[in-house]
């Protein structure tokens, strides 16, 4: 029998490590099976169609490439120069 803390270990440990159901070993718990079950239902909720595996697709054409950007100076270069107003006391 397991205490309420073990059960929420177990069922935190479930959700991080949740795999496909054709990846899972039958020997599991059976509170992280319920558990990984229950994730299955909330990712179906989500998305029941679109699944993402990784790769996202690119459209027919070809990404366009810009010209390189020119890299311009630091701001503070070509604002008005303020030692007049830098003071340490």
């Amino acid at each position: 029998m397991l205490d309420l803390v073990e059960e929420l270990q177990l069922r935190r440990w479930a959700r991080a490590n949740h795999v496909p159901p054709a990846e899972r070993d039958a020997d599991w718990h059976p509170v992280i099976l319920e558990e990984m079950l229950h994730k299955d239902m909330e990712l179906e909720e989500v998305a029941p169609t679109q699944r993402f595996d990784g790769i996202v697709p690119l459209g027919e054409s070809s990404p366009a490439f810009h010209a390189p950007h020119r890299a311009s100076g630091p701001r503070f270069l070509a604002s008005p120069q303020r030692s007049g107003e830098l003071h340490y006391t």
